[in-house]
């Protein structure tokens, strides 16, 4: 059976960072404005800029809550690395007959 092996420093270090990132963003799409003197594009200029920054606030978010989730694994999966072996070795055993 193959050998899985998590540097749980290094992975948090990545999380963190994302998390950093993310927050970030999320930070500065909260100083733009949505309205703009465009003239007679004006209405549709504001409802452009004000879905991307909608979009780029839910990639934000989407990143933050991923980060979240990986953690979790991370820490679940640390948590007892025999039990995880013990279901792939009973997943090998009743899928594949081995």
């Amino acid at each position: 059976m193959s050998q899985i092996e998590i540097d749980a420093e290094m992975i948090s270090e990545l999380l963190k960072k994302n998390g950093e990132f993310a927050t970030e963003s999320a930070d500065g799409l909260g100083g733009f404005s949505s309205s703009f003197d465009g003239g007679l594009a004006s209405g549709e200029i504001s409802i452009i800029t004000r879905l991307a920054i909608e979009a780029a606030q839910l990639a934000a978010d989407a990143s933050q809550a991923l980060g979240v989730v990986a953690g979790a694994a991370l820490d679940g999966q640390l948590v007892d690395e025999s039990e995880v072996a013990e279901a792939l070795d009973n997943f090998t055993r009743s899928e594949f007959g081995e």
